[in-house]
């Protein structure tokens, strides 16, 4: 503790030093004075000049003088150690923050994996037939969905070698405006593919959501149910 404390430590450095001082003054003027080196001849020289007395507060004065400055070093000491547990804390902090950014992102990949797991459940592309695929369209359809199935789809037309493509609307609740741009769209790549578009299943309310004239064409059929779908394939199948 006595090392450790820079106070105490300068404090007995400074009263040793001193020290010195009255030792050498004295001595001297006992050699001074031709006088043996005695107790007495110590006290006779101490009594005899009062400069002594001075002189021996030079332990008192430098240890005082020496504590001052240890404890301004004790004080340096204790903000540095204060900054490096300060420092310590907020590395620990960053670390914290560090690991809960790696966990969020971790979450964050795992929330858009199940994303796209669900968007490719709810948009499958069914081969029921040689060269026929079904694909049930199911809840609200936007375009960010009909985006989704155009990348779904499309590859799976080349990959069957689909020469029909029936789109079931049986579970489709509702049809976003922007949806029918990109849904019409996507039913003129499929012609592109050399694949014949067939919607089946529309319900009344889609419908009435449905502007004037969509999916009329001459290459795209529309039949009332998934059977009736199937059967229009099997004719032009057969026919062909």
């Amino acid at each position: 503790m006595f090392t450790q404390n820079a106070t105490v430590r300068y404090l007995g450095y400074g009263i040793l030093f001193g020290c010195l001082f009255p030792l050498t003054a004295t001595l001297f003027d006992v050699w001074q004075r031709d006088l043996s080196l005695t107790f007495q001849a110590i006290v006779l020289v101490q009594r005899s000049q009062p400069l002594h007395w001075m002189i021996d507060t030079a332990p008192l004065f430098l240890g005082l003088f020496a504590a001052l400055a240890g404890r301004r070093q004790d004080r340096l000491l204790q903000l540095y150690s204060e900054l490096q547990y300060e420092r310590t804390i907020a590395v620990q902090r960053a670390n914290e923050v560090q690991h809960h950014l790696t966990e969020l992102q971790k979450t964050y990949q795992q929330l858009q994996q199940a994303q796209q797991t669900i968007r490719a459940l709810t948009l499958p592309v069914i081969p029921i037939l040689p060269g026929v695929l079904v694909v049930p369209l199911i809840g609200t359809m936007d375009t960010a969905r009909v985006v989704d199935l155009q990348n779904t789809l499309l590859p799976g037309i080349t990959h069957h070698r689909a020469d029909h493509i029936i789109l079931d609307a049986t579970g489709l609740e509702a049809l976003l405006p922007n949806a029918v741009i990109a849904l019409e769209q996507l039913t003129t790549a499929i012609q592109l593919l050399g694949a014949i578009p067939i919607f089946t299943g529309i319900t009344a309310e889609v419908a009435l959501q449905l502007p004037s004239g969509s999916f009329t064409t001459r290459h795209t059929r529309v039949v009332t149910s998934l059977a009736e779908g199937i059967k229009v394939v099997q004719k032009h199948q057969q026919s062909a």
